[in-house]
């Protein structure tokens, strides 16, 4: 089985790539669905702390070969945060974004580290357009975030790490996922725009009781049309995801649900070729 994989459902909504470097995470999120996606208790979950994925880098680096130049980021990563304050010691991202480089292979980063990536921006330069940096937008409130993600990295260093991958050059992008009190992520856009250059917006699949009645109770179409309002008036490139465009009573244009032109992308001025064809390239 390839380690780089091609993601479907949901997951596809993120990158049509993805390489997932460890199991488990620290960082004790109360909405993750990761366990249950897993067939695993959240507690197990956590437990594992983010334990290296038992594969040899010799390994991905005879699957990252097979794609050598490809126009398709890879995502790091869906199990797991790619940026957990244990891997300052380990160094495993860094040594899989070292081939992923080495061939030439475009990368997506998704974190709730906070600045634990500014040890890899010497690595991240050399990626040159074909980097995208990325935190989850959930809180702008200290409380709320330590209520609901307790071991994340707070909000105000997720926002100020982003905000300096966007002063070294890099493009920037945010993810407003899970939206688990609507007013919050909508702060948090605002508080970002400055700074990250691409967002997508979506909504909270509950996995509890909890956030089973968020997700039943919100007024999506509310929050959505805000969110789309700000962001229109911005001058933003965001996708909003499938799950809340087809609930959300909020008319979007083409390019809005357009998850093509999410694929492929070229530094701050993103790529809008089309991935068509993307199952015949002969993947892995």
């Amino acid at each position: 089985m390839s380690l780089i994989y091609q993601p479907r459902g949901k997951a596809r909504e993120y990158s049509p790539l993805a390489l997932n470097i460890f199991t488990g995470c620290p960082h004790g999120c109360k909405y993750c669905y990761v366990p249950e996606v897993l067939r695993i208790t959240p507690d197990e979950f956590l437990h594992n702390k983010g334990v290296k994925k038992s594969f040899s880098l010799a390994q991905l680096d005879r699957d990252a070969k097979k794609i050598e130049n490809s126009r398709y980021p890879v995502f790091l990563s869906f199990t797991s945060d790619p940026y957990p304050d244990f891997d300052q010691h380990t160094a495993v991202t860094r040594d899989a974004l070292k081939i992923l480089l080495k061939y030439n292979i475009p990368v997506i980063i998704l974190s709730k580290g906070g600045r634990n990536w500014d040890r890899d921006i010497d690595i991240f330069e050399q990626f040159g357009s074909r980097i995208k940096i990325g935190a989850t937008l959930t809180f702008a409130s200290l409380r709320e975030s330590v209520k609901h993600e307790p071991k994340s990295s707070l909000p105000h260093d997720r926002i100020r790490a982003l905000k300096n991958m966007h002063d070294h050059g890099f493009m920037t992008w945010g993810s407003i996922e899970p939206v688990v009190i609507p007013s919050e992520s909508i702060k948090v856009i605002k508080e970002t725009l400055d700074f990250v250059d691409e967002y997508r917006v979506g909504k909270i699949t509950g996995n509890n009781e909890e956030y089973k009645r968020i997700e039943r109770e919100t007024d999506w179409t509310a929050f959505l049309q805000e969110a789309v309002d700000i962001l229109r008036d911005a001058g933003k490139r965001f996708y909003v995801k499938q799950e809340l465009a087809k609930i959300a009573r909020v008319d979007l244009t083409e390019d809005e649900t357009d998850l093509q032109r999410f694929d492929t992308f070229i530094g701050r001025e993103s790529s809008v070729e089309s991935t068509h064809g993307f199952g015949q390239i002969g993947l892995l």
